[in-house]
């Protein structure tokens, strides 16, 4: 059980180091050293390896992409009959190039992620934890097309955050935990292939971890210095478009794996699992010059037992609606969106119930040439 009773001892440190702290929110930081993968951004990011591949179709194209979300998370937990709030501001962001020189294609594209986070005690309004943290991921990836048609890219990604601190709050207490910065390099491939009504292929991101320290301060100056893996998960995933009863529709489908990044129980088996993402979408011109597209996007659970559940790995379902101005070529779009998730964490000391509801909107501009 030395997994197990490794991450108990860690949770009795913090309890005896943050003196004063509610249970719960002591039994809360236990579960987030065990990791933190899956956050929201998965359910309205529609510029996946995949996505950014078949967009390319041997042209040069730029694209802008602005994303805003709310995330409004209940927490109820029995005993001793709590609520808790878990509330979010999200933003997130692409841009990026496709060029084509000589018989290549380059692509270049930055993604930022910039979350803001506040835990409440929701009867007394009490403030339970702070945090602010940002997500940097440029990536490159060169695209070759063989005699044959198919478009061979390879490429990585830096997927860099930040150092943050989170900050815990029990009455006139107060405590911190400094997380460091973490940089893992993170290969990747797609394969495309088109034929005129039916385009589509399969993409791969090979899967890093890494180690990042953990510093916690309680206010009397006392300290504890732990570590927390953090994993760029490995998902291979599929994607096409085609036309069906003479509209445009776009299919996607990824498996993102846990299992050999993220943390273990005593058996070996993963504190965090596999799960699944789709993503479909249907376009309907409205005029000459617009469309609108509907689409619907859906996460599986993302933990081993429901022993696990955190905010962020429980199922969830997400649709959105797009104004687009332009053809899908040269455009110019707004969208909004709303999703929601309810689970369970079930474990002898406490039950707790988690429902999440996302709300949000997009601004964006695709050219091509």
């Amino acid at each position: 059980m030395a997994r197990e009773e490794s991450l108990v001892q860690k949770d009795l440190k913090l309890r005896g180091l943050f003196r004063g702290i509610q249970p719960q929110l002591g039994l809360f930081i236990m579960f987030f050293l065990i990791s933190s993968r899956a956050d929201c951004e998965v359910l309205y990011d529609e510029f996946s390896t995949g996505a950014m591949a078949l967009r390319y179709r041997l042209r040069n194209n730029s694209w802008a992409d602005f994303v805003g979300a709310g995330v409004d998370g209940e927490i109820q937990t029995t005993p001793p009959g709590s609520k808790e709030s878990d509330r979010r501001l999200e933003s997130l962001s692409n841009i990026g190039v496709d060029r084509v020189i000589g018989g290549m294609g380059l692509r270049l594209n930055l993604k930022s992620y910039i979350t803001w986070n506040r835990r409440e005690e929701t009867t007394e309004r009490v403030t339970l934890s702070d945090e602010h943290k940002s997500r940097w991921v440029p990536s490159v990836d060169a695209t070759y097309v063989t005699p044959k048609g198919l478009e061979l890219a390879f490429g990585g990604m830096l997927w860099y955050e930040k150092e943050y601190q989170k900050t815990f709050y029990s009455q006139s207490i107060r405590q911190s935990v400094v997380y460091s910065g973490i940089k893992i390099w993170v290969p990747r491939l797609s394969i495309m292939r088109r034929s005129g009504t039916w385009n589509g292929g399969f993409y791969y991101n090979f899967g890093r971890s890494q180690d990042r320290s953990v510093a916690l301060t309680a206010s009397d100056g006392s300290s504890l210095s732990t570590s927390q893996r953090i994993p760029s998960p490995t998902e291979f995933g599929i994607i096409a478009d085609f036309s069906l009863f003479g509209f445009l529709h776009e299919v996607e489908l990824s498996q993102i794996e846990s299992i050999s990044t993220s943390d273990v129980s005593s058996d070996g088996k993963s504190v965090e699992d596999d799960y699944i993402k789709m993503r479909a979408t249907a376009f309907f011109p409205l005029t000459a010059n617009s469309l609108v597209s509907l689409g619907i996007s859906h996460r599986t659970l993302g933990y081993s037992s429901n022993a696990f559940v955190t905010v962020d790995t429980i199922p969830m379902t997400l649709v959105r609606a797009k104004l687009i101005g332009g053809t899908l070529d040269n455009q110019v779009y707004v969208s909004l969106f709303y999703g929601q998730g309810q689970d369970e964490l079930s474990i002898p000391e406490a039950n707790e119930y988690f429902k999440v509801k996302i709300f949000g909107s997009s601004i964006g501009i695709i050219l091509s040439i």
